[in-house]
């Protein structure tokens, strides 16, 4: 049981790891805004790089787990504010990528929405599947580890 014990003590460090991204995506959102380029091909680039930039900071750091995602949360918001400020003057509709809206959604925009939502669930399945095959193996392997225990 060290496995699941292992990935319930790991969910909890990072329990506010969608929040501090989707305010890093709204810290992008603003910078694409200011560019006048399409917002998820800057979003997804810089969300996944703060989500590298996140666990580097939690396994090298003093900080650790939502501590991190914390002051990435706050700091990224800050800094979404502030580039829509500084760049349109807070005139900018922010509220339809926000809050969704269908009719801001371009073709190209969902065509990259279905190839990375496929990616997604690829990855998903194999690394389901990799952990439920551990999980198994370590389940099968300890019976087997008891009955040498008694015959030795």
């Amino acid at each position: 049981m060290r496995i699941i014990a292992w990935s319930e003590h790991g969910l909890k460090r990072y329990s506010m790891i969608g929040d501090g991204l989707s305010h890093v995506g709204f810290a992008a959102l603003a910078l694409a805004t200011a560019f006048n380029t399409t917002p998820l091909k800057v979003a997804i680039p810089v969300c996944i790089v703060a989500a590298f930039f996140l666990l580097r900071i939690s396994n090298n750091g003093k900080i650790k787990g939502d501590q991190a995602v914390a002051l990435l949360c706050s700091g990224s918001l800050a800094v979404g504010v502030m580039i829509l400020s500084i760049s349109s003057g807070m005139n900018t509709d922010v509220n339809n990528y926000m809050f969704g809206s269908i009719l801001s959604i371009s073709a190209e925009d969902a065509l990259l929405t279905k190839i990375l939502s496929i990616i997604v669930l690829i990855m998903f399945v194999l690394f389901l599947t990799g952990y439920l095959r551990l999980l198994l193996m370590r389940i099968l392997r300890k019976p087997r580890e008891r009955r040498q225990e008694y015959i030795i």
